[in-house]
Parts: structure tokens; C-alpha cells; sequence
């Protein structure tokens, strides 16, 4: 969400719709670096804008709950931008690497957002690719395997209860 919103701006002025679907039935809570996940996500919806001349960004978040009780988070953003050449697929993850070509030397950019970013999704002990066609978009995939948090999860029931407590004495 906190992504979404900084992003916000950039989506608006270009027309974009900025949209996220969140599993409702997937915790909200769970353990990892929160920098680093803010750092993955901006880039890679940051870029899904950046990319995007018209259209949508979507981000969607699902996961799938282990036998060990922990889950795997899968993150998509999928837009309706350039899309990139097959051949250029491996080539946008190196480092100061960028697809060169007409479609896009107007966007600027160091070339160093998706190699910092599969570089921390796989220090996470995750996976990212991408899926994408010239001129429809392309759709960038993370899985990562994450604990829930337990311990926010408890005070936030015992929170819940004690305020189901107070209200039930009005």
C-alpha cells in the first residue's frame, strides 16, 4: 500500500491505473526485512509506471501455506506497458543493462533497479522472472517463502478481544 501511494503521482499524471489485489484470506503480517521488501516492490512497480505509456500497473499478492506452517508469497505486477523483446529478457537483470532500442530511450534510469532486485529477492532465498511481450506488457514474479508473524498476530487478538471486552460493557 505504502508503495502504491508514493507511486501514485507518477501513475496519475500519465493516466494509469494503479491497482492491488491483495488475498483476503492471506495473512497481513509476516516476518522479513522491511526495507528490503519496500526496495523490491518500488522497483519493480516503480518500473511497471515508468514503462507503462497507458493502460494499468497491477499488483497482486497470494500465497500458498506450507506444511511447516510458514508461507510462499507470490507477488506479480503485471502493466500494459512496452513489454521487452524476448531475447533482452535476461540481459534488463545485469547490472547498468537496459534494453536499447526505439521504444524506449525515452526513459531514463541507471539500469541497476532489477539487478539490485533479484539480487535481494534471492539473498531472501526467493525467485524472480518475468513474463512479457513487446507492445502488451509484461508481468514480473516474485516467490519468496516467509514466516508469518505470530507474535503481532497474538497481540493483535488479545487487542481485538480486549476491545470486544470494553464495547460489550457500554
Amino acid at each position: 500500500h505504502e508503495v502504491m501511494m508514493l507511486l501514485q503521482p507518477m501513475a496519475r499524471d500519465k493516466g494509469l491505473r494503479l491497482i492491488v489485489d491483495f488475498d483476503i484470506f492471506l495473512p497481513t503480517r509476516f516476518v522479513a526485512d522491511p526495507g528490503r521488501m519496500r526496495q523490491i516492490l518500488t522497483n519493480l512497480i516503480g518500473n511497471a509506471v515508468k514503462f507503462t505509456p497507458a493502460g494499468h500497473v497491477l499488483a497482486r499478492v497470494v500465497g500458498l501455506q506450507l506444511a511447516s506452517g510458514d508461507y510462499e508469497l507470490h507477488v506479480t505486477v503485471e502493466d500494459t506497458g512496452i513489454g521487452v523483446p524476448p531475447e533482452q529478457i535476461e540481459h534488463i537483470f545485469g547490472e547498468f543493462n537496459q534494453v536499447e532500442d526505439q521504444s524506449n530511450r525515452k526513459f531514463e534510469g541507471t539500469g541497476l533497479g532489477l539487478a539490485i532486485t533479484r539480487r535481494l529477492v534471492g539473498l531472501m532465498g526467493g525467485k524472480l522472472w518475468v513474463e512479457s511481450e513487446v507492445g502488451r506488457g509484461s508481468m514480473f514474479s516474485i516467490i519468496l517463502p516467509l514466516t508469518i508473524d505470530r507474535g503481532r498476530a497474538a497481540e493483535m487478538r488479545l487487542e481485538m478481544a480486549f476491545r470486544g471486552q470494553l464495547s460489550g460493557q457500554r
